[in-house]
């Protein structure tokens, strides 16, 4: 299974191995693309690593294809290991298998769908006092109120109030 956070090379060749011990018992089932930096990381990180007499290699042209070797070898062969592909996942079909979402994810969901309705109707109420706003701003620069007053009014700057209502001359 691809490590997290590493670009993966779908195309490139890639190697299915199964490990074994003396009694003939099969271990861990994986696949890599650099056999020998794959299995010094496993003598490093796995305590089963001792116990491996026999490596068996079989290659596929792609990772694709030793990826789907490979989870079916976990189910069928069940090897002591292997926690990854222990359980049945359908095959990706693009460069990334999407990732399953935690519970937790389905909660946040749900409150930025809830928050962004709020957003939209605020916004919206926004837009609609913004404009009866400017329109008494117009009117009541028609009927001769001064920026200053309607600045006090409003809280608006006096050149807010220009932009908004500009002074008609003539």
């Amino acid at each position: 299974m691809p490590r997290h956070g590493i670009s993966i090379d779908y195309k490139r060749r890639t190697a299915l191995y199964r490990l074994f011990d003396a009694d003939g018992r099969l271990l861990y089932v994986g696949i890599t693309f650099d056999l020998r930096n794959r299995w010094a990381d496993h003598s490093q990180r796995k305590s089963w690593w001792e116990a491996v007499v026999r490596r068996d290699v079989e290659w596929h042209e792609t990772r694709y294809s030793a990826e789907a070797a490979e989870r079916a070898a976990i189910l069928a062969e069940r090897p002591a290991y292997n926690i990854a592909g222990a359980v049945e996942v359908p095959t990706p079909t693009a460069p990334k298998a999407r990732r399953i979402r935690p519970a937790a994810r389905d909660a946040t969901d749900d409150a930025l769908k809830a928050t962004a309705k709020r957003w939209r109707k605020s916004k919206a109420a926004l837009q609609r006092a913004d404009a009866e706003l400017c329109a008494l701003i117009t009117e009541g620069r028609r009927q001769g109120l001064t920026l200053a007053a309607l600045a006090q009014l409003t809280g608006f700057s006096r050149d807010r109030i220009s932009r908004i209502a500009p002074v008609r001359k003539g």
